[in-house]
């Protein structure tokens, strides 16, 4: 089953419930859109899809984390993609890690602005951080979430996973992370740009070298 809110601005007072096999879609091809409702109650084998329509960095200040530069996107949420947002419950009681995908899509075939920094971070969805239930003991939230971008491409059209590159190392760089604004949680997802997985990829190249060198030397003594 789908579930698509595809209006330019979504509000609503119950609790949605996205169950196991089940997709909440957030926007459609043609818009983005800010989804806002009284609660959220969420699966193992559910799928949020949410749409990206442009990149625009233009202002942005950027910051560092894990050791690389990061542009927050968050002041764009809801109009330059879609975001997600209660004030309600947001139960995760029947989620274990990895066990919901977020599927983020491009509005059209191609994403502008998508190729011009190192990491871009979404606001993906936000609440009240007093009423997160469920969450397993010794889990952090934002492990119950695997980012699903093969359905997005760059600004030049390319997929954005592309053959050849390292799919564990990108879904070592492709996560979610949480931050706290206030008595909110603020769920983020992060995703590079291209350039980054070259830099990485390059210096796992490097290391696999040295490593043969290493070897062949031992050989040789």
């Amino acid at each position: 089953a789908t579930l698509i809110a595809d209006n330019a601005s979504a509000t609503g007072t119950g609790i949605v419930n996205v169950a196991n096999g089940a997709t909440l879609q957030v926007g459609t091809a043609s818009n983005v859109l800010a989804l806002t409702t009284g609660g959220f109650a969420l699966s193992n084998g559910s799928v949020i899809r949410v749409y990206v329509d442009h990149i625009d960095v233009s202002g942005l200040s950027s910051f560092s984390r894990d050791g690389y530069t990061h542009f927050d996107l968050s002041n764009t949420a809801g109009s330059a993609y879609s975001t997600l947002s209660t004030s309600g419950t947001f139960d995760v009681s029947n989620v274990t890690a990895g066990g919901i995908t977020v599927e983020v899509y491009g509005t059209t075939y191609n994403t502008p602005g998508l190729l011009t920094k190192p990491f871009y971070d979404f606001k993906f969805l936000e609440f009240t951080t007093e009423k997160l239930t469920g969450l397993g003991s010794g889990l952090n939230l934002a492990e119950l979430f695997t980012i699903d971008t093969t359905h997005i491409r760059y600004e030049t059209g390319d997929g954005y996973v592309r053959a050849g590159y390292n799919s564990t190392y990108l879904n070592d760089l492709v996560k979610m992370y949480s931050v706290q604004s206030g008595s909110n949680t603020v769920l983020m997802m992060s995703i590079p740009e291209p350039s980054t997985y070259g830099l990485g990829l390059g210096a796992l190249a490097l290391a696999a070298v040295a490593i043969r060198r290493r070897k062949q030397k031992k050989a040789t003594v």
